[in-house]
């Protein structure tokens, strides 16, 4: 239970105890009213029989007759009188008694929980003192291992320009780690845009390759024909003359058409740059007509 808990309860105990008082002090001054109230009363009956003596020796028959009705009539109400107001003081009384009970009660279990809770206080403060004495153990311990000698009485602790200096490596350690947090982002970006670059260079080298290939494939195409018309021809004479006939072959494409739109995208793309012949340059398309043959 902590202190707050334990002031709440003194709180309550006072609290009581003040209504205690003032409940004592009101039922106390209603006893003195009602006791003022009965000697009233009884000083009224003694009045009335004393009057009733006097009324008896008189002669007048109607004077006592009168006088004795009143008589009778007053004591009555007096007797009445006193009767209401013992059986106030009756309830009073006992609402009292009942009352000073609950309020004895309820003291006596407020004083066990307080004598419980001071008796955990007790044990709180020691455990307290005993964690203080630890924790002083250990700090001195641990200056002892930083300054590598005992520790003095006089400092038990660090000193504050250790602290300091503590302080300002962690600073600078906390300021290279995030020097090197960047340069190593950096890196990374770097390195992933290189990488990107290798990709896009792998993917130029083998188109310039595919290129290469269907320029082989049409150079070995062209040297088979003309070495085919050259074996074919019949007469020698029309390779060491000028040119007397128009020979026109027909053009024709070595590409298929998955390689021609192989070639039409690489083109969009900007990769080919270069265009290639046309095999009909190798063999037909215009050729010069012989103007000096007639």
């Amino acid at each position: 239970m902590t202190s707050n808990a334990v002031d709440n309860r003194c709180e309550n105990c006072l609290e009581l105890q003040r209504s205690l008082v003032k409940t004592l002090g009101e039922k106390r001054s209603l006893l003195l009213r009602l006791q003022k109230e009965q000697s009233r009363v009884r000083k009224l009956l003694r009045e009335a029989e004393k009057g009733k003596k006097r009324d008896g020796e008189e002669p007048s028959n109607s004077r006592d007759a009168s006088r004795s009705v009143s008589g009778e009539g007053g004591g009555e109400c007096l007797e009445w009188q006193l009767n209401e107001v013992m059986e106030v003081n009756k309830k009073w009384k006992e609402d009292y008694d009942a009352m000073k009970i609950k309020y004895q009660t309820e003291n006596e279990m407020l004083q066990k929980e307080l004598d419980l809770t001071k008796e955990k206080l007790a044990n709180s403060e020691t455990q307290v003192l005993a964690l203080g004495t630890e924790v002083s153990r250990l700090a001195a311990t641990l200056n002892e291992l930083y300054q590598g000698q005992k520790p003095s009485p006089q400092s038990p602790f660090l000193d504050l320009n250790d602290f300091e200096v503590f302080k300002q490596q962690i600073q600078a350690y906390e300021e290279d780690f995030s020097n090197e947090r960047r340069d190593r982002e950096r890196a990374q970006g770097e390195k992933d845009n290189l990488q990107q670059q290798l990709l896009d260079a792998q993917d130029l080298i083998a188109t310039l390759t595919q290129e290469l290939a269907i320029y082989k494939s049409q150079l070995n195409e062209c040297r088979q024909e003309t070495s085919g018309l050259r074996r074919h021809s019949s007469d020698p004479s029309l390779f060491m003359s000028s040119p007397q006939l128009q020979i026109v072959y027909p053009a024709s494409s070595s590409m298929s058409p998955s390689q021609w739109q192989r070639r039409q995208e690489q083109l969009k793309r900007g990769i080919l740059t270069r265009g290639g012949g046309h095999p009909s340059l190798f063999y037909g398309g215009d050729v010069e007509v012989d103007k000096h043959r007639t």
